[in-house]
């Protein structure tokens, strides 16, 4: 009987904890999450060589999306627009800026548990731009476009190649909004 209740003590024990840990890892289709790290803008030492740059990795990621897949409504890869559910479009109006203020809130397009690129979401009103992907929240709107850097020509903002269109990105978005 001891034997028996040990038994099922370890495996439930091994349940709990495979359980936990899948739950922590939610690598889902295609998710939106804020960064935790430094403010890129508010503690960038070289602005001139980039001024939005993030060191994207797995680890700076929030614990949880803000945005999961099931909230994007579609995403039009060539424009980068995406349009979220009523949900997901109330997440985004409840965005905290008071740390941040017009600076934004540096976040993450995540993709199976993997980063793809980071911009930033600036508050309707900033005028703060980014050389860099980004993007001005409209919150009465349910669809956002992220922009990559600002200006042409010889006022050129922009650093480096740009991030949106990668091929993993667009297949997804291809195969998930065909339909839309």
């Amino acid at each position: 009987m001891r034997k028996t209740t040990i038994t099922i003590l370890i495996f439930v024990s091994i349940l709990i904890l495979i359980l936990g840990f899948n739950n922590q890892t939610n690598e889902n289709g295609l998710e939106i999450y804020v960064l935790n790290i430094s403010h890129p803008i508010l503690t960038n030492e070289n602005p001139e060589e980039c001024y939005c740059c993030v060191d994207l990795q797995k680890k700076n990621l929030s614990s949880i999306p803000l945005i999961y897949d099931s909230e994007i409504e579609s995403f039009d890869f060539d424009k980068q627009k995406l349009t979220l559910t009523k949900n997901g479009q109330k997440k985004l109006s409840e965005l905290n800026f008071s740390k941040t203020g017009v600076y934004g809130i540096p976040a993450a397009i995540v993709l199976n548990g993997k980063p793809i690129y980071s911009f930033i979401f600036f508050p309707i009103g900033s005028s703060v731009a980014c050389d860099r992907p980004f993007t001005h929240l409209r919150i009465e709107k349910k669809e956002f476009y992220i922009h990559f850097g600002v200006g042409k020509g010889k006022n050129e903002f922009r650093y480096g190649k740009d991030p949106r269109f990668d091929i993993g990105l667009k297949k997804y978005i291809d195969n998930r909004f065909k339909n839309n």
